[in-house]
C-alpha cells in the first residue's frame, strides 16, 4: 500500500506529465473535460510499482469494483506504470481516440 507522499509525488507526476501528451493529443474539437483514475500496486521494496488506468468521465461502470486494467483500444485511455522508488514512470501510453482536452 502506497504511503500519503508516494501518493501525492504519482499524482503531482501524473499530472505534469498528462497535461503535454494531452495537449499535443487531444481532440480539439471535444469540450474539456474531467479525467478518473484507478492505481492498483504491486511488487515491494525495490521492486514497488503503480499501475494506473486513466479514461475521461464518465466513470465506466464496475470502476468501483475492480480495476479496469483491460480496456477497448478504440476508447480513450491512459496507461502507466510509475516507480515510486525512483519517482519516475516505466511506461506512460495515452490511446484510443478522441480523447478530450483536460480541465
Amino acid at each position: 500500500m502506497p504511503d500519503t507522499a508516494e501518493v501525492s509525488q504519482l499524482k503531482t507526476a501524473l499530472d505534469e506529465s498528462l497535461r503535454p501528451v494531452l495537449n499535443e493529443n487531444a481532440d480539439a474539437d471535444l469540450p474539456p473535460t474531467q479525467y478518473w483514475f484507478q492505481y492498483i500496486g504491486s511488487g515491494e521494496g525495490s521492486d514497488k510499482r503503480i499501475a494506473i488506468v486513466g479514461r475521461p468521465f464518465p466513470v465506466s461502470s464496475g470502476a468501483n469494483a475492480g480495476f479496469l486494467g483491460a480496456s477497448i483500444p478504440e476508447r480513450c485511455h491512459l496507461f502507466a506504470s510509475y516507480l515510486p522508488i525512483e519517482r519516475k514512470f516505466e511506461h506512460f501510453v495515452l490511446g484510443g481516440f478522441h480523447c478530450p482536452p483536460r480541465i
